[in-house]
């Protein structure tokens, strides 16, 4: 019981400045004050670090419909390496495909900008996120992956 006495004096505190302190042994109050607090919001970064397995969850549940054909054409195209770029030559030099998806630079570049993906080319689930609106925009199909076109998988 002193557990939840101690965890609700610190939720009133952090809520309405009102302090208790607590003897732990006893749960009497020993001593309370009123204070105000005022604390400015802290901005918190928390970096996701994202393995294969957590990749895969996550294209699972963006692609709830076809979890496991999401991430067979995943696999193909990168082997889910969020920051890969395609190293095949072209004619016009070096093919511009990125992430997860292997999204191609010239055909939706402009659209992960227009959907406001900064950082689809690495940023695991922005790379999802366009991948998701290609397969939308292809009917609810992969077959703009070659991966899947060419029966790779």
């Amino acid at each position: 019981m002193t557990g939840n006495v101690v965890a609700w004096s610190v939720l009133v505190g952090i809520l309405t400045g009102l302090f208790i302190q607590i003897s732990l042994d006893s749960a009497t109050v020993v001593e309370a004050k009123n204070e105000e607090v005022v604390e400015e919001p802290k901005e918190v970064m928390i970096e996701i670090v994202w393995d294969k397995v957590e990749i895969e969850k996550e294209i699972r549940r963006v692609f709830h419909e076809e979890p496991n054909t999401a991430v067979k054409v995943a696999k193909c195209e990168s082997g889910l390496i969020p920051d890969i770029q395609s190293q095949h030559k072209l004619s016009y030099g070096q093919e511009r495909s990125f992430g997860l998806f292997q999204a191609h630079e010239p055909d939706w570049g402009h659209v992960a900008k227009d959907l406001g993906l900064t950082k689809w080319k690495t940023d695991v689930q922005e790379n999802i996120q366009l991948a998701r609106h290609i397969y939308d925009v292809s009917g609810k199909s992969f077959r703009a992956w070659s991966c899947y076109s060419k029966k790779m998988i």
